[in-house]
């Protein structure tokens, strides 16, 4: 059940944009749909951030997944470009073992082979599964799927990141 949620259009940096959001008690959702190419192209963002445990990001994405190739298939998106990101907090510091296992497991559960690492001062994995179909080219790979983690000192709390095809945000 929502707490709150609301639709409401607006005019971001010379960009008209809808945005949506949604409360409760174990998640936030917000999505914006915006036209930067004067109509030509929407591009639609969607981030979700899970309250309750990191363990369900994998869930928390195949359902935004799911939802959105559905609306894709139904002719409510087409020719857009898609990201999507679900966030979680890890109590602690993760060690970079720590989020290499935990990049596997999330991994292994959306059928992804890790690609490439990246990053400083924060960890970051790339990879790519075929039962996400966007998919962007990097270094003559494809990749459709980021995980990242990085440290909030003053919360002492890991940011975990799950993104496709990249994490189109500050992590």
């Amino acid at each position: 059940e929502h707490t709150k949620q609301q639709v409401a259009f607006s005019d971001r940096d010379g960009f008209p944009c809808y945005v949506t959001e949604c409360n409760t008690e174990e998640l936030d959702y917000h999505a914006t749909v915006s036209w930067p190419d004067k109509m030509d192209r929407a591009y639609l963002h969607c981030r979700v951030y899970v309250k309750s445990s990191a363990d369900r990001m994998e869930q928390a994405y195949k359902i935004l997944d799911s939802v959105l190739r559905q609306a894709e298939k139904a002719g409510y998106i087409s020719d857009n470009i898609i990201y999507t990101a679900v966030e979680a907090d890890c109590a602690g510091r993760m060690s970079e073992s720590d989020c290499a296992e935990y990049t596997d497991i999330m991994f292994g559960r959306l059928g992804a082979k890790r690609i490439t690492d990246g990053g400083t001062g924060y960890y970051t994995v790339y990879g790519y599964t075929p039962d996400i179909s966007d998919s962007i080219q990097s270094n003559d790979r494809r990749i459709n799927v980021q995980a990242s983690y990085s440290y909030d000192e003053e919360n002492d709390v890991t940011r975990i990141c799950l993104g496709s095809p990249v994490l189109n945000m500050d992590y």
